[in-house]
């Protein structure tokens, strides 16, 4: 019961998270770029022109919120979100000895996400004239990476709620 309680709170934690992201600070800095995504939204990644001409669509209001709040929301979305998806894996998925593999997809993609998230921050730092071709190219792997791994652990969680389902249904 308490495990529950507690899964339910993580759950609750991880969603409020993401619906202040998704709805309201990442809009708001996409609104300070003239409408442009924000690099942690672009999961096909980006490239340096494409990171300049956003950093000079971004209003310094923007600049400073995105590093002021989304960041920071940020910053505690990951380990949520691959407690959420982990925690979950593994209550449904088979037992086995590669059982704990299953949730490695979730770690994976909080750990890029941080990685992406510092190297977003050192672009907003620097800004459209101080970037360079490197560290673009490293945020911009980041996000990728980042993505795929979370959409790997969804997918896994899918794939473990069906088996789970059907362990329960026989």
């Amino acid at each position: 019961m308490v495990r529950q309680l507690l899964y339910g709170a993580v759950v609750a934690v991880t969603i409020g998270l993401y619906i202040a992201i998704v709805a309201w600070s990442a809009p708001r800095v996409a609104e300070a770029a003239g409408g442009l995504p924000i690099f942690d939204l672009r999961p096909g990644g980006y490239d340096l022109e494409t990171a300049r001409a956003f950093l000079a669509a971004l209003s310094d209001e923007g600049r400073d919120f995105y590093l002021r709040v989304q960041l920071r929301l940020d910053r505690f979305y990951p380990p949520f979100m691959a407690l959420t998806l982990a925690w979950a894996t593994l209550r449904m998925a088979p037992a086995g000895r590669y059982r704990g593999l299953a949730a490695l997809p979730a770690i994976l993609a909080a750990a890029f996400d941080h990685a992406e998230n510092a190297l977003v921050a050192r672009m907003l730092q620097a800004g459209p004239g101080g970037l360079t071709e490197e560290l673009v190219e490293s945020a911009s792997i980041a996000t990728q990476v980042k993505s795929l791994f979370t959409a790997l652990a969804l997918i896994i969680v899918i794939l473990a709620g069906v088996a789970h389902h059907r362990r329960r249904g026989r």
